[in-house]
């Protein structure tokens, strides 16, 4: 993947912004009931991309915030909880209503911990255009070329690779957790045909990573 030439800007950039048309998506699905967009989010750490991307690195349970392709937020959310949220049927409604949707979260564990199978999952479903992830010294992007695979196709193979995730006990948790290593992820982008980025929040920052995506 050429992590060694991503460490300019205007290097990330390019990269990141050679999108495929492809990768919207016509749902058949349609909402039935129209839900305020206040009334789907329980905390606020700003409207911009970038804004909340920093905002939640610091926060101690998992924060899912869901923007458009254009960068505005449609909701953030979070259950409290250290490892999980749980969105409700509206949330996914929402989400399955805009193509190429960018959804954030963080991971609060200290470890290196990039996307699990389940987030990989959710991407998928929702057709999301861009997944994020940041922890508290380093961000995660995964983004299709063309398309993602299926839900099952992504069940299958990180099930079957289960030797390259970490297992990790961290503080305050009552049983270890595996993790996904880059070693997979980057298996998992060649297998699928996914551009995978992970850099140092040192090295690249949550600006520069919105600019990119976005255009701005």
């Amino acid at each position: 993947l050429g992590y060694g030439a991503l460490r300019s800007a205007g290097a990330i950039w390019s990269k990141l912004r050679t999108e495929d048309s492809s990768n919207k998506v016509n749902l058949d699905e349609d909402v039935d009931t129209e839900v305020p967009l206040e009334s789907l989010s329980n905390i606020d750490h700003g409207d911009t991309l970038a804004g909340v991307m920093e905002g939640i690195r610091r926060e101690d349970f998992e924060v899912t915030a869901v923007f458009t392709a254009d960068g505005e937020k449609l909701f953030e959310y979070t259950s409290y909880s250290g490892d999980n949220v749980q969105l409700s049927a509206e949330h996914v409604q929402l989400m399955r209503k805009h193509d190429g949707i960018i959804r954030l979260h963080n991971h609060p564990l200290e470890c290196h911990a990039s996307f699990s199978r389940s987030d990989l999952e959710s991407l998928v479903g929702c057709h999301a255009g861009y997944g994020i992830i940041v922890s508290r010294n380093a961000t995660y992007v995964v983004t299709p070329n063309r398309k993602w695979p299926s839900v099952d196709e992504i069940d299958t193979f990180m099930r079957e690779h289960t030797d390259l995730m970490e297992v990790v006990w961290p503080p305050d948790y009552d049983e270890e957790i595996s993790v996904t290593t880059r070693e997979l992820m980057e298996l998992v982008a060649e297998e699928y045909d996914l551009r995978y980025y992970e850099w140092s929040k040192s090295k690249v920052s949550s600006e520069e990573v919105a600019q990119a995506i976005l255009g701005g």
